[in-house]
């Protein structure tokens, strides 16, 4: 059976209280709906944007904000498959209850067959992911705060690299999966992959440290709830934030939009002008008369403002 091997440091601990903090703020704070589905937009945005740049495919922001909004077709194979996997985890229901082997295949596609320079022969692959499922099981896994499992999850995926393709991305989606298995939602706000990608060589050099400790997990441990606390309090600070505009919205009676209300500011924050040349693209199959009077509506609840005249008009939010 495979057996994880690690030291609780204060950094550790420290990382995890900051962890557990910030969930309760994130998970317990009300915010308007249209600001929730912002950050889970923003969210997804930044995971398929940073995890492209993991596997050294590079586009703007503008392009991954696009395809993810629909307005443009996928800019890459695996961008589709990363939107895919993000909607599948954040449902938090395509999995099974106890999350088995067949649950990883999942994730990564079919087993690697061919040898590489860092990971585990391809003929040792069955077996090691069988030893770290039945590890899954085990009373010693049960009992490991859920933090410290989905990290030590994460470091044998990228240790064995049972996949042909995207390991370091597979292993980000399992560890999100055993965090939202165990109550870890974090409002489906958070992006760890661009903490990797951001410190990159400290990211490798963290999963090397495993084999190069003789499987010692510590310094890979440090490493990944540093990211995870540093994601959370991130989005905890703009829960607070979002929470007193909450407030304001409330009192002036701004809170009541519907959900095309909603999309239309959640686009003009993305974007900053909305056109009626763009109307089809976001609401395909409503009608042209039915989104003017959403945008009227918005003018007179004044959140947007509009320039210009019939066809050529322009929307933008309000300062």
């Amino acid at each position: 059976m495979y057996l994880p091997e690690f030291t609780i440091t204060n950094s550790i601990l420290k990382n995890i209280s900051n962890i557990e903090y910030a969930r309760s703020i994130i998970e317990n704070t009300r915010i308007m709906r249209n600001w929730g589905k912002q950050l889970e937009k923003d969210a997804q945005i930044r995971c398929v944007l940073n995890s492209l740049k993991i596997v050294d495919q590079n586009f703007s922001i503008e392009t991954i904000k696009k395809f993810v909004d629909k307005l443009n077709n996928s800019p890459s194979k695996e961008a589709s498959s990363i939107f895919s996997l993000i909607k599948k985890v954040n449902l938090n229901e395509s999995y099974s209850e106890s999350f088995e082997f067949e649950d990883i295949k999942s994730i990564g596609g079919a087993f690697r067959s061919r040898k590489n320079s860092l990971g585990t022969n391809p003929e040792e692959i069955l077996a090691e992911m069988e030893n770290m499922i039945d590890w899954f099981h085990s009373l010693e896994a049960k009992e490991t705060h859920p933090i410290i499992l989905s990290g030590i999850l994460k470091a044998q995926i990228e240790n064995v690299m049972p996949f042909e393709n995207m390991n370091s991305i597979a292993s980000n989606f399992l560890a999100l999966i055993i965090l939202k298995r165990s109550g870890y939602l974090f409002g489906n706000y958070i992006c760890l992959e661009e903490y990797y990608t951001q410190n990159f060589l400290k990211y490798e050099n963290s999963v090397k440290s495993v084999w190069e400790n003789n499987g010692d997990l510590t310094v890979w441990l440090e490493f990944f709830t540093d990211g995870l606390a540093r994601e959370t309090s991130i989005i905890k600070e703009k829960i607070i934030i979002l929470a007193k505009d909450t407030k304001i919205a409330k009192v002036s009676g701004r809170i009541h939009l519907t959900q095309r209300q909603e999309k239309i500011v959640e686009h003009l924050q993305d974007y900053g002008i909305m056109q009626n040349n763009e109307f089809s693209k976001m609401f395909p199959g409503i009608s042209e008369d039915s989104i003017l009077r959403d945008l009227k509506t918005l003018m007179d609840k004044k959140i947007i403002i509009k320039s210009g005249k019939t066809k050529s008009s322009r929307y933008e939010l309000r300062d």
